[in-house]
């Protein structure tokens, strides 16, 4: 069934859209769940709870992309389980590793505008655009799904410090690209 067809059951308000949505999303949905959280069962909970958030909001808004309004959903949702699971018992080992982009994308209060938020997402996946392939899903997997380097090393068939110096690549060439942008200054 397409995205279409799935949303035009949203809207009819008919519920195996869920099922639709489950079937055709579900794994992706899982691995990105999984990926924040590192517990399977958390993850089931989380796209469980982000179905019915997607059934809730379609009611109000139509999304031009059923997959990426649903994963926005399920990473939104997880890492807020995430940090109601590990408020006041921090462990940096585990942190998701979005830390790790604190020196590229700035939090000034400019930032915090929809219109601004917009344009450094747009400058983003443009950056993502003009990366090499592998270094483009390399970073998505790290930084949109929250994989273990290890992980990611494994998935691709290539070394832990590949994959370490590719994000070492990539957050400098976005931190100057934003520099350049004016979202950063040194």
């Amino acid at each position: 069934m397409s995205d279409y067809e799935i949303l035009k059951l949203f809207l009819q308000r008919d519920e195996s859209a869920i099922e639709q949505t489950r079937a055709r999303y579900g794994d992706k949905c899982m691995q990105i769940a999984c990926g924040i959280l590192k517990n399977r069962q958390d993850a089931e909970e989380v796209v469980s709870d982000s179905y019915l958030s997607l059934w809730e909001l379609t009611e109000y808004q139509v999304p031009k992309s059923l997959p990426a309004f649903l994963y926005r959903i399920v990473r939104n949702q997880a890492l807020t389980r995430y940090d109601a699971i590990n408020a006041g018992k921090r462990r940096a080992a585990e942190a998701i590793p979005l830390s790790e982009l604190e020196d590229c994308i700035p939090s000034g209060t400019d930032t915090h505008t929809q219109y601004e938020g917009r344009e450094l997402s747009q400058i983003i996946n443009s950056f993502l655009r003009d990366r090499p392939e592998q270094d483009r899903r390399i970073f998505i997997c790290r930084y949109f799904s929250g994989m273990d380097v290890k992980d990611i090393a494994k998935k691709y068939g290539v070394g832990s410090s590949r994959v370490k110096m590719s994000l070492l690549r990539s957050r400098k060439k976005l931190k100057e690209i934003l520099s350049k942008e004016g979202y950063y200054n040194e």
